[in-house]
């Protein structure tokens, strides 16, 4: 399951103890469906590895892989070597994802293991199809809403 990444795999320290040899990821926000463009570009012209997490699911009513989050796309790059002012001028980029003025990096482990959560969905079909259309009414039985 995608939302069941182990504690031990978000310790942000591993991407900075030299426990990884791994590069850390980068998450980049692309223009509302541009991610592939925008990765194909990074890769091309800046030489890094990017990935679009693809997942098989139902879109005018056939099974085909569309993004999992949708507007979204990793960069694998070294911190000293991630070329943010060249990422956030690439066609399709929006900019690349910061908290405060520094780029956030993810552990290559994480990424690894989210890859290997989407192979599983992949594999066993792509995401569950759910009966809900726009304007159905719901009503929650229990939880916080």
């Amino acid at each position: 399951m995608i939302a069941s990444l182990p504690p031990e795999s978000m310790n942000m320290s591993l991407y900075t103890d030299g426990i990884n040899p791994e590069p850390p990821w980068y998450v980049i926000h692309a223009k509302p469906q541009q991610e592939l463009l925008a990765a194909a570009v990074i890769q091309a012209n800046l030489g890094l590895s990017t990935w679009v997490p693809e997942v098989k699911q139902q879109q005018h009513g056939r099974r085909q892989l569309g993004p999992l989050f949708p507007g979204y796309l990793f960069v694998q790059a070294a911190k000293m070597g991630l070329p943010t002012s060249s990422i956030n001028s690439s066609p399709g980029v929006l900019r690349v994802i910061a908290f405060g003025p520094e780029p956030q990096p993810l552990p290559a482990p994480v990424v690894a293991k989210l890859r290997e959560a989407v192979d599983g969905v992949n594999a066993q079909g792509g995401l569950p199809r759910h009966p809900f259309h726009p304007g159905n009414t719901v009503r929650f039985r229990s939880g916080p809403m």
